[in-house]
């Protein structure tokens, strides 16, 4: 287990300063609260809250963050072919979700995100994902 944790922060770094590459995804934080992605694993929420990369788990207020490919690729490893995730207005995944974005590992970003909340959009192409008040 300490192995996967130590491989998967070498890769994280690693991947993040790689340059943007097709699949690559932009998250745009437009709101006032930080915001963090939990995958959903089957019918439950019991994925890691990506918080537990530290300040590359986490994009700002006002903020956007590039995640690569290859990062997507490994979080999302042995989930199948898409990858969902609930994404958070919080820094450490707690509270309701606002919303659920779709990760292909053939295509990369979907596009396909789905509000979970009166109080916010969200809306998302191949590579970019922006969340902002109604």
């Amino acid at each position: 287990m300490a192995f996967k944790k130590i491989f998967a922060f070498s890769l994280l770094a690693y991947t993040s300063l790689c340059y943007a590459s097709h699949g690559d995804l932009t998250l745009d934080n437009q709101t006032n609260f930080p915001s963090t992605s939990k995958l959903i694993i089957g019918s439950g929420q019991n994925g890691v809250c990506s918080n537990a990369y530290g300040d590359l788990g986490i994009t700002q207020p006002h903020k956007d963050k590039k995640i690569s490919k290859a990062m997507l690729d490994m979080i999302c490893m042995g989930h199948g072919k898409k990858c969902r995730a609930d994404v958070y207005l919080t820094d450490d995944c707690s509270g309701t979700p606002v919303a659920m974005i779709v990760y292909d590992t053939n295509i990369g970003f979907t596009g396909e995100c789905k509000s979970l909340s009166n109080d916010y959009v969200v809306e998302g192409d191949s590579q970019r994902l922006e969340i902002r008040p109604r």
